[in-house]
C-alpha cells in the first residue's frame, strides 16, 4: 500500500530514553526497524534521553527537577539536555541503524528548524525552557524519507526566541505523526 503522495506507509517510532540506554535494545530496535523497511514501510525514529540526563546533570552537580513527568530547564539543564539528546543518545541510535544496515541520519529539531516550539505554560509554574510544538517542518522529513533515509529526531526544538528547547519527546513524536499523517506511531517506552 501508497500513501497518497506516492510515500510508503509511514510509522513514527518513539523511543524513551531509559531504552536507549540498553545496547541490546538499541540493536534489536535497528532490527525491528530494518523488518518494517524491509516490509515497505518508511519510518522516522523519535527518541529521549531521561536518565542520561538526568545522570550527567547529577555529575555535573546541578539540581534534577522534574514536574509531573517534564524535566524543569534552566539554561545550565539545557546545555545538558542538547548535549545528551542532540549528541550521545541521538548518535548512538544512529550507529545501531547503520550497523542493521540502514541508511539513517540524526537530527535534532533545531536542524533546518525542523521543529518550532512555544513555551509550555504548566499550571504548576515556570519550567524554564521546556517548550510545546508548534510546527513540524514536515518537507524536511517527507525529502529524507523519499531518498530512503530512516530520519531520527532529537526532541530539542527551535524557540521563539531563536533558543534550543526542551520538548517531550512523546509530545513531539506524536506533532511529527500527525504533521506526517503518519499510519501509525508507535510508541516504545518503559
Amino acid at each position: 500500500m501508497t500513501a497518497p503522495d506516492g510515500m510508503a506507509p509511514l510509522d513514527v517510532v518513539k523511543v524513551g530514553g531509559h531504552e536507549l540506554d540498553e545496547p541490546a535494545f538499541a540493536a534489536g530496535l535497528a532490527r525491528a526497524v530494518a523488518d518494517l523497511r524491509a516490509g515497505g514501510r518508511a519510518v522516522v525514529v523519535v527518541h529521549g534521553g531521561g536518565r542520561a540526563i538526568a545522570d550527567l546533570q547529577a555529575r555535573l552537580g546541578l539540581e534534577v527537577r522534574v514536574v509531573e513527568g517534564l524535566r524543569a530547564t534552566d539554561d545550565a539543564a539545557m546545555d545538558v539536555v542538547e548535549m545528551v539528546l542532540s549528541g550521545l543518545a541521538n548518535k548512538r541510535l544512529v550507529a545501531a541503524l547503520g550497523a542493521a544496515g540502514l541508511d539513517a541520519l540524526g537530527l535534532s529539531g533545531v536542524d533546518r528548524a525542523l521543529l518550532r516550539c512555544r513555551p509550555y505554560v504548566h499550571p504548576a509554574g515556570d519550567l524554564g525552557r521546556v517548550g510545546e510544538v508548534a510546527a513540524v517542518r514536515a518537507e524536511v522529513l517527507r525529502a529524507l524519507l523519499a531518498d530512503g533515509v530512516v530520519p531520527v529526531v532529537s526532541p530539542v526544538a527551535l524557540g521563539e526566541d531563536g533558543r534550543s528547547w526542551n520538548v517531550n519527546a512523546d509530545a513531539a513524536a506524536g506533532a511529527v505523526a500527525a504533521a506526517l499523517a503518519a499510519a501509525r506511531l508507535m510508541l516504545v517506552s518503559n
